[in-house]
């Protein structure tokens, strides 16, 4: 009986820890898909919106090359500690993977959108890097998987016109919307 609740106990770490991305301790992009799809059925369900945030560190690979992969994966720990800062203790963070970086801000319409932002950047500031951001909001009934595809082009959108203006305060491409169209 005690070695069936070690295994049951063992067999729940590790199904935790395959959702974790180890350095950051963030949900990892399976944890990410897995969550957002609990959220989205749950969003549609309330009858509320969501808001995907992805977020991509500026000029990384430099940090790496310059200054080691050790440095690196501190700046991507301290980044991870930023975006958690700003998240509230309902939304999902995660790291997709490399320095791609995700926030769902649940039952959080594009109202709050420039505010998260702004938290975002502020909480980023100290740890010395930027990042390129895109978003896009969830409405009821919508496809999450387009919404996030959205937000990662509007991200790279955002990562181009940065590039060559290393100056802060750069205006952020408005996110889009996803709503499902009536028939």
């Amino acid at each position: 009986m005690l070695w069936a609740l070690q295994l049951k106990r063992r067999t729940a770490c590790a199904e935790a820890n395959a959702l974790l991305d180890p350095l950051t301790g963030l949900f990892n992009r399976r944890g990410w898909e897995a969550l957002t799809a609990r959220e989205a059925a749950r969003s549609q369900r309330g009858q509320t919106s969501m808001t995907i945030f992805v977020m991509d560190v500026d000029d990384f690979k430099l940090v790496n090359d310059r200054h080691g992969h050790a440095r690196g994966d501190a700046v991507l720990q301290n980044v991870a500690s930023a975006i958690r800062s700003v998240a509230r203790v309902h939304d999902v963070v995660a790291r997709l993977g490399g320095d791609e970086f995700s926030l769902l801000a649940i039952e959080d319409g594009s109202v709050f959108v420039d505010a998260i932002v702004a938290r975002l950047e502020a909480a980023l500031e100290p740890v010395g890097v930027s990042v390129s951001i895109g978003h896009a909001t969830v409405t009821s009934g919508s496809d999450v998987l387009a919404a996030t595809a959205a937000a990662d082009r509007l991200m790279y959108i955002n990562k181009v016109a940065r590039r060559g203006r290393r100056v802060t305060g750069i205006p952020l491409t408005r996110g889009i919307e996803i709503s499902q169209a009536s028939n």
